[in-house]
């Protein structure tokens, strides 16, 4: 791919300008967010004391409880290649369980040198059950959060196995109804909050220096479920501002364009976007928009500051980058996020390789600085200057930036009506082409590649979903990952109504019985 390096020295006109963050900007932001903290009146850890301590305690016994599963020798080494050998973890979760082992050395239970490790016996007295309890009544309120996260726990053998799905521990028969439920009835001691819920107005705030005829073009990265995209679409509504949301996983985009065809939000284009790529290769134009902005996304690429040299061609002049961001996350968080796609992209990262996912505040401001970015600001806890693990970047875009050519025009996904065709063998293929491109927004011809369409984990747990509530049947995502095409699929399918068409005929004849359907749904998810 051709690309060039350009270096503007100069300013032609005053448009360029009017997007430069100044320091009466960082004030009236500074002001934003004690507003924002003042009304928001959050709990923080001083509220429950102790609660990091037991939380800490419950990571370590996590650790412990998933070599318990195994007939680890206790004093042995062993090479850290053929213990993770011994466990059966596939690729995909050997950072996860590399993780592990180090939980368990930083507090004393094992010994690692260079490749090799020795677990102690004394690992033995950790007991999850007992350290998830007691934190559970000392902290009734933190109730919900901790059992689901010793659900995570008990799952890591199966995961690390490849036998499950990491996404379908977080996200059951690929819904959030879990997560959600756990969000809005545990008390958020994060201090996040004050910073969503203040991102409107700041950004509203830098819009108004524009004039106000002026359309102002803004790119969500990784919006998912729309944590910041909602409460600011509707902070900006009414004025002239183009909003793109993108991620990288289709079945966000499709709920994303859904809610927002529901709340009449007419300024919104959805796209897909990948971070660890150039804006070229996904059909997106250089200098395109005046913000870039995002809420913890950054951290799942493989290589940060590439990813951030990247987005810089995107911006304009002056362009805006934009972060609500996480600048430390607790080990609490790993026992259950881990499961999340992209959370080890970290570990190929040399910036963070072996440390936390996130990017401390003052190594943000080193890499933004490396990669020439102006007017560089990280914003937290402005009425104590104490809380540092959560906050804002704002920065303008470097003058020396790094142009790619498009080699391809970016393809807007289309959300594809339901059918109401019978279950029978002519509509079969319709019905699960309908099942395949609502899920991802877009028409899918039945010869298709699924994983060409961008299909991710999430994406086939909830297209497995959708078949079981369809057709009473159970595939697992990790039998969807073996199959190839839309076409081998619809024919998985149709087999299996086929046999179950047949069960029913039989057990009808033999028994002179309508009454069969729990026999019949035993016998296809069995298949």
């Amino acid at each position: 791919m051709k690309k060039n390096v350009f270096n503007y020295f100069s300013i032609e006109n005053g448009d360029d300008k009017e997007f430069e963050i100044t320091s009466k900007d960082i004030s009236i932001i500074r002001d934003i967010e004690k507003e924002q903290e003042k009304n928001e009146k959050l709990p923080s850890e001083m509220d429950y004391e102790g609660i990091k301590d037991h939380y800490e305690k419950i990571v370590v016994c996590a650790a412990a409880n998933y070599l318990y599963k195994h007939e680890i020798e206790f004093n042995k080494v062993y090479a850290i290649k053929d213990l993770l050998k011994e466990l059966k973890v596939i690729p995909g979760y050997k950072d996860f369980a590399r993780y592990l082992f180090r939980i368990l050395e930083s507090n004393g239970y094992v010994e690692i040198n260079n490749d090799n490790i020795k677990i102690n016996e004394s690992a033995k007295e950790l007991e999850l059950n007992a350290a998830v309890e007691e934190a559970k009544n000392k902290y009734p309120d933190f109730a919900l959060q901790i059992e689901f996260i010793k659900n995570c726990v008990l799952e890591y053998d199966s995961v690390f196995k490849g036998e499950k799905e990491g996404n379908s521990v977080l996200y059951p028969d690929g819904k959030y109804d879990t997560i959600l439920n756990i969000g809005a009835n545990t008390p958020d001691i994060t201090r996040k909050p004050i910073y969503i819920n203040a991102f409107p107005k700041v950004i509203k705030h830098l819009i108004t220096k524009k004039e106000k005829n002026k359309k102002i073009k803004i790119l969500e990265l990784g919006g998912g479920t729309g944590i910041i995209t909602w409460p600011l679409l509707e902070e900006l509504r009414g004025m002239n501002v183009e909003y793109y949301f993108t991620d990288i996983g289709k079945s966000f985009l499709v709920m994303a364009r859904e809610k927002a065809e529901n709340m009449h939000y007419d300024n919104v284009i959805f796209k897909q976007y990948n971070i660890e790529k150039t804006y070229a290769e996904q059909g997106f134009e250089k200098e395109a928009f005046d913000f870039i902005i995002s809420m913890d996304v950054l951290q799942v690429s493989y290589n940060l500051e590439a990813a951030v040299n990247n987005l810089s061609g995107l911006l304009k002049k002056n362009g805006i980058f934009a972060c609500v961001q996480s600048f430390h996350t607790e080990n609490i968080n790993y026992l259950s996020y881990g499961y999340a796609p992209g959370w080890w992209n970290y570990e190929s990262d040399p910036l963070r390789k072996g440390k936390n996912i996130m990017l401390p505040s003052d190594e943000w401001i080193k890499l933004l600085s490396r990669l020439e970015y102006k007017n560089i600001n990280i914003i937290y806890d402005s009425l104590n200057n104490k809380y540092d693990k959560f906050g804002f970047i704002f920065a303008n875009r470097p003058d020396r930036v790094e142009f790619f050519e498009p080699v391809n025009k970016g393809i807007e996904g289309k959300i594809v009506n339901g059918s109401n065709a019978e279950n029978n063998k002519e509509e079969i293929s319709k019905e699960i082409l309908n099942i395949v491109g609502t899920t991802i927004g877009e028409e899918i011809a039945e010869d298709s590649s699924l994983l060409e369409y961008g299909f991710d984990s999430l994406s086939l747990l909830i297209v497995s979903s959708k078949l079981k509530e369809k057709y009473h049947i159970n595939v697992s995502v990790k039998r969807l990952y073996d199959i190839d095409t839309v076409k081998d699929l619809v024919a998985y399918i149709k087999q299996c109504i086929s046999e179950n068409e047949t069960t029913e005929n039989t057990q009808t004849q033999a028994e002179g019985s309508e009454n069969n359907v729990t026999q019949l749904l035993d016998i296809i998810e069995n298949l």
